[in-house]
Formats: C-alpha cells, sequence, structure tokens
C-alpha cells in the first residue's frame, strides 16, 4: 500500500485512494487480542487414567489408535478405553503439567 500527503490509502492495483479508518479504543483492543488468541500456542490438555496412570496428551493423540494429534479429549469417543488397562474414558481425569 501507498500513503500519499492526506493519510490516504492508495490501492496500487486499481490506482484509486482509499480512506484510511481510524480504530476506537474498543475496536483496537479486539483486534490486539485477537491477534495474540491467534499467534499463541494452543493450550492443549494432557489427561491421566485415575486407576494405572496412564496419559492421554491432546497435542499428541494416539495416531495408534486412531486419535489423530491435536484431538481434544472432548473429541475422542465415549467408547475409548485405555491403553494399558482398559478402564474407560469416564476413568480419566485432566492434570496440569
Amino acid at each position: 500500500m501507498l500513503y500519499n500527503k492526506t493519510d490516504d490509502i492508495i490501492d496500487s492495483d486499481a490506482w484509486r485512494p482509499i480512506r484510511e479508518t481510524k480504530m476506537t479504543d474498543s475496536t483496537s483492543a479486539a483486534s490486539s487480542s485477537a491477534a495474540v488468541h491467534a499467534s499463541s500456542p494452543v493450550d492443549f490438555k494432557v489427561w491421566a487414567c485415575v486407576l494405572c496412570g496412564f496419559l492421554y496428551s491432546e497435542a499428541e493423540g494416539l495416531p495408534d489408535m486412531g486419535i489423530a494429534p491435536g484431538t481434544r479429549w472432548a473429541d475422542v469417543p465415549d467408547s475409548f478405553v485405555c491403553p494399558d488397562c482398559s478402564a474407560t474414558k469416564v476413568d480419566f481425569e485432566m492434570i496440569e503439567i
């Protein structure tokens, strides 16, 4: 984009001036918040089997069991069983690491 002396933005493809819009505080905060969320890493969680201690990482998934990396616990099928002790999905709790 090119700027002329009146702070108009000139679209270089069409060569027509486009008036630059000023952001208000609320618009600025919303867009900067969105930019932070877009650039920040995704907060994946880790879930532990309360019976045997097996850990399910949302970031890693379980590709050998058909669960792709990045699969949230809520999206894991209800028929899921712990690969180590066969506990059901309800026997897992989210843990902080």
